[in-house]
């Protein structure tokens, strides 16, 4: 039987569906690739927000320490950035002493202040003659802030 040596419209069809295929395919995992590499730099943005931000003066020192010595690797013996990234790390470690020291003495005198607000907060609120006032002054006395929003 002989063949006509041009490819019939069939093999044709075939071969342009392999060919549409492959590029989906090709598309697909270019598009799954962007998707990872997004995901990579949202989590790494997260990351560095995290070491950018603190709520506390001792957080804030205890994630400069970290930030300094990264930069205080020296290149050479001669590095005195590096030296300077390193004794600024220093300074944030003494510093965490002092305020852990300082915090030790003053805590005591500050939770003293905290309850004497607190105590003229529910005093007030049991003077006040509106209903359900007592309540709530009786609800601050005998729970904590969160067992105080468990109802």
């Amino acid at each position: 039987m002989y063949r006509d040596p041009e490819k019939t419209q069939r093999e044709k069809d075939l071969e342009y569906e392999v060919q549409d295929l492959r590029q989906s395919s090709e598309r697909q995992r270019d598009e799954e690739e962007r998707a990872r590499a997004e995901r990579r730099r949202e989590r790494e943005s997260v990351r560095e927000e995290r070491e950018r931000t603190a709520d506390t003066w001792p957080e804030a020192l205890h994630k400069q320490i970290v930030l300094f010595r990264r930069e205080a690797t020296p290149q050479d013996e001669e590095d005195t950035i590096a030296l300077e990234f390193e004794t600024w790390a220093q300074a944030c470690e003494r510093a965490i002493e002092l305020y852990q020291a300082a915090e030790a003495e003053i805590r005591p005198k500050i939770e003293k202040l905290e309850a004497a607000i607190l105590l003229r907060a529910i005093n007030a609120l049991e003077r006040d003659p509106r209903k359900g006032f007592s309540q709530i002054a009786d609800m601050m006395r005998d729970t904590t802030p969160s067992g105080f929003l468990v109802w």
